[in-house]
């Protein structure tokens, strides 16, 4: 119940690197616990000056406010995995997923009652098929 404060229940100083299907990603985003952009400082400079010790957190505030920012990067995870693991996807590869999911045309879905889970499986297939060629005609 408060994930608003996750940089206290995870460790953000070791992070370890894992590769994941496009799917998982999915996953974790639509069903997110944590959904948290991160907004960087641009200026190097800027960003130096606002480690000085000596600042007060007020001051620090107001040099953050007034510099230039950008979105760097997102830390996320979903309610599956909220105990396991925090994401953390840097904003060139979050670009790299949305053009491959735009990418993508689904030409077919087809889904079966899952008894266990108590919902639908649902299969995706991508590619043209040879029924798509006779509708382009």
């Amino acid at each position: 119940m408060n994930n608003h404060r996750f940089d206290e229940h995870y460790d953000l100083e070791n992070p370890t690197k894992e590769k994941r299907e496009l799917r998982f990603f999915i996953n974790q985003l639509v069903h997110s616990n944590i959904f948290s952009p991160i907004i960087s400082v641009t200026d190097k400079e800027v960003e130096a000056k606002m480690d000085n010790d000596n600042l007060t957190e007020d001051e620090i505030i107001e040099i953050y406010e007034n510099a230039d920012k950008e979105l760097s990067e997102i830390f996320f995870n979903s309610d599956k995995n909220k105990n396991e693991s925090l994401f953390e996807l840097d904003i060139l590869s979050i670009k790299k997923l949305f053009k491959k999911v735009g990418k993508c045309h689904v030409t077919e879905i087809k889904t079966k009652y899952n008894e266990r889970k108590g919902d639908y499986d649902s299969v995706r297939f991508s590619g043209e098929k040879k029924h798509q060629k006779k509708l382009k005609k």
